[in-house]
């Protein structure tokens, strides 16, 4: 409900931060099925715990020979809560907390396109669409769409808000 109600009361300071919280708690909530990545990085999370890796081994890994690694993002926080968790929610929280920000920022950032414009049903119609294009329920891919989210908001500030800084998102 508190999902619903940030949009009902979209024009007020704590709205986008109540979408922000609710992703954390869906990351950390979230079913988790065998065949997705995300059992897999909670698996690793698993091992990384039982079977702690040095810095030195875990940074000389990612663009080994024997190694898949290609992102930084995921294994890096993995790595991090390894030392302190093998909780799988928290893993996913942590996710989510990442996600959630940028989830809800990007929402933010359309619904302000429209100040001072006339909010419609064609206008709730795209505000809909642009949150299902990358949900939050896509948490469980959370390189790509994090990704994906990172990159609509720093292209955004970039190039509407005319924020040079964003660029480096």
């Amino acid at each position: 409900m508190g999902f619903v109600q940030a949009f009902k009361y979209y024009k007020e300071d704590w709205a986008k931060n109540r979408v922000w919280l609710f992703v954390i708690f869906y990351g950390y909530t979230m079913y988790r099925p065998e065949i997705m990545d995300c059992t897999r990085y909670v698996v690793n999370l698993i091992n990384l715990y039982n079977n702690p890796l040095s810095w030195d081994v875990f940074v000389a890994n990612f663009y080994s020979d024997d190694s898949d690694t290609v992102d930084i993002y995921q294994p890096l926080i993995t790595f991090l809560l390894s030392r302190i968790t093998k909780d799988g929610n928290i893993l996913f929280a942590v996710f989510g907390f990442v996600y959630g920000y940028f989830f809800s920022r990007n929402i933010w950032l359309v619904l302000e396109l429209a100040k001072g414009a006339k909010v419609d049903r064609k206008f709730w119609i795209i505000i809909i669409s642009f949150i299902c294009v990358l949900g939050f329920w896509n948490l469980n891919g959370v390189r790509m769409f994090t990704a994906a989210h990172v990159f609509f908001y720093g292209a955004f500030q970039y190039l509407v808000n005319n924020k040079k800084r964003e660029f480096l998102l």
